[in-house]
């Protein structure tokens, strides 16, 4: 004798279930941030208050005092370096299209303070190269 599983829906199950599909979910990841960086014409950046991460194609920073973040390519295959970063409520990426010309170029944000900035370059090993900064 085979035993059936009946469910029974009442008006309000079918309301719950209704509210569950159309409310987003708080886990949501936040929308990506991209911004083209800005060529720094002479000089390099300043690094007292900065740390930094290399992959075989690029060079990335971030600067706590400024939050500017930097990128420098170091690959001359054509392709854009990217500096992506994370902290947790926002997240993007400063492009780098100058090329691989020895300029470093920079991306200026304004995050809030007290948070843990994860940045990292991503290199044509396919390797993630990432560091994290207090902001």
């Amino acid at each position: 004798m085979k035993r059936r599983l009946v469910r029974i829906f009442t008006p309000q199950t079918v309301s719950a279930a209704i509210v569950g599909v159309t409310t987003p979910l708080a886990s949501a990841a936040p929308e990506l941030e991209v911004d083209v960086a800005e060529k720094l014409e002479v000089g390099n950046p300043d690094w007292t208050y900065s740390t930094c991460a290399s992959s075989n194609n690029g060079k990335v920073c971030y600067n706590r005092a400024t939050d500017d973040f930097w990128v420098k390519d170091l690959d001359r295959d054509g392709n854009p370096s990217t500096a992506w970063w994370d902290i947790g409520t926002r997240r993007g990426q400063c492009i780098s299209r100058v090329g691989a010309n020895d300029h470093w170029t920079y991306c200026r944000k304004n995050l809030p303070e007290g948070r843990t900035v994860v940045l990292w370059s991503l290199g044509d090993d396919g390797l993630k190269y990432n560091i994290t900064s207090p902001t």
